[in-house]
């Protein structure tokens, strides 16, 4: 069998933190959400208002394809 988890983003870091800990949330909550043979869908923890930064959704989107490093 194999396992889908779905988990997110904080919805207010989504929408009021900087690029960096947008990207840094994503990373952590890829690599705390994957398990062995399984897969794991990205979004944001319920939804994302309207005015959240196009950036910030950008960023999300670049590290869940693996487009974009995050340095811890």
């Amino acid at each position: 069998d194999q396992v889908v988890l779905m988990g997110g983003i904080n919805t207010v870091s989504l929408f009021q933190a900087d690029v960096a800990h947008v990207a840094a949330e994503a990373q952590r909550c890829i690599e705390e959400g994957q398990v062995a043979g399984g897969r794991f869908i990205l979004g944001s923890g319920c939804a994302a208002p309207r005015a959240t930064p196009l950036a910030n959704l950008r960023v999300a989107a670049a590290v869940a394809h693996g487009e974009y490093i995050t340095c811890v």
